[in-house]
């Protein structure tokens, strides 16, 4: 799995009321316990915010993450949070929480945040759209943050056996963005970040996910 290939999940084809995107959101909840989303977003963030408290979550969906972590920590309450999304605010999210309607990569607000994260959203563009937002951030945030998915031939077989018991769309959108994954400093040179400017680190968690903190030199 030397090349990234990206492909089409059934998930982006679904109304999110559709029984299979709730019964895929079901499998995704368990799949980010398993792999300690919340838990490694939770300790990497509040070493990166700074005066401004302003952050951005890209690709919200549900608005689950941001909201958990915002009422997880104390200093939260100080912080600005914000979540973009191309479809509408969910009804669930609390007032804490601003909401963006807009599509990630039209958005043209990067520069107000100090700092950008994301939950398995990156995997879906090319290179040619991920220099472009790139491009985006060059004048904006001190830190990005992303947990993608790392796209090992192991982990591809493991998340077969991972998914075995869960929905048809979890299953074939697990291989889809498995093949989509990043290794090395794969995410940071599509994005254009610079070692004049950025220093990059990557990390891997056990159960096969990418992680990436840039932080603006």
């Amino acid at each position: 799995m030397k090349v990234r290939k990206i492909g089409e999940e059934k998930l982006d084809s679904l109304p999110a009321s559709h029984p299979h995107a709730l019964a895929n959101r079901k499998d995704l909840h368990l799949i980010n316990r398993l792999m300690g989303t919340r838990r490694w977003f939770g300790r990497t963030l509040p070493d990166l915010v700074g005066t401004s408290g302003r952050i951005l979550e890209l690709g919200a969906g549900h608005g689950l993450l941001s909201d958990f972590l915002r009422r997880r920590h104390d200093q939260a309450s100080l912080w600005q949070w914000h979540a973009l999304d191309i479809k509408p605010v969910p009804s669930r999210v609390t007032k804490g929480l601003q909401w963006h309607q807009a599509d990630l990569m039209q958005f043209g607000d990067y520069n107000t945040f100090e700092v950008v994260f994301g939950n398995f959203i990156l995997h879906q563009f090319d290179e040619t759209k991920l220099q472009s937002l790139g491009d985006r951030f060059q004048q904006g945030p001190r830190a990005l943050v992303f947990q993608e998915l790392w796209r090992t031939s192991a982990f591809y077989w493991g998340s077969l056996l991972l998914t075995l018991f869960m929905h048809p769309v979890t299953k074939h959108d697990a291989r889809v963005s498995v093949r989509a994954g990043f290794r090395g400093q794969e995410l940071a040179d599509q994005l254009g970040l610079d070692s004049a400017t950025w220093t990059v680190k990557v990390e891997y968690s056990p159960m096969g996910a990418y992680r990436m903190v840039a932080l603006r030199l």
